[in-house]
């Protein structure tokens, strides 16, 4: 899922190629545009995520946000991720990325701990998909640590999490 802002034309496209660069072909990948003017509404294009809620085009096992400015940097990451979850369903697999201001995240002393704001990028987890619609209307309810509070949410109610030692995503470019 990728929440599109309008004046990131550049980083949607580098986004779209990392995405199409997967060697495993089994994804979807969902656009969330921010549908106002200047890209200020990003809170608006969070309250977009909920209305997926149970959508039955979406026939996803696992989601998980990969902002237009963010891109993966792992190309066998789907297929990585399917293996994994084929042989023993989790409700929530954690990796890691790396982040312009915080470098890699979950940061090493968060590696296999409870998350923490700051600690974790919403680019570093793929979320089952009934857990993913249960939780993501908390999805962008502050304007600050909106992404925290879903992924919070997500991982306290998560009862089987895999943590796969690889940076998959990353930032590109410093965030406002």
């Amino acid at each position: 899922m990728t929440r599109c802002h309008p004046l990131r034309a550049k980083e949607l496209e580098a986004c779209k190629t990392s995405i199409a660069s997967q060697v495993c072909d089994d994804y979807e990948h969902v656009l969330i545009p921010d549908l106002t003017e200047k890209g200020c509404g990003r809170l608006e294009a969070n309250q977009l995520f909920a209305t997926f809620k149970g959508n039955p085009k979406i026939k996803a096992r696992y989601l998980m946000v990969l902002d237009d400015d963010d891109m993966l940097i792992d190309d066998d990451f789907v297929g990585i991720l399917k293996a994994i979850v084929e042989k023993q369903p989790y409700d929530l697999v954690i990796f890691k990325g790396w982040h312009f201001h915080h470098g890699v995240l979950p940061s090493p002393d968060m590696w296999r701990r409870p998350i923490q704001l700051a600690k974790i990028a919403s680019f570093c987890m793929a979320v089952e998909r009934d857990l993913w619609f249960r939780y993501i209307i908390r999805f962008g309810l502050k304007a600050r640590g909106g992404d925290f509070e879903f992924m919070r949410a997500v991982y306290k109610e998560a009862k089987s999490i895999y943590w796969l030692d690889r940076k998959v995503a990353r930032t590109q470019r410093e965030s406002w």
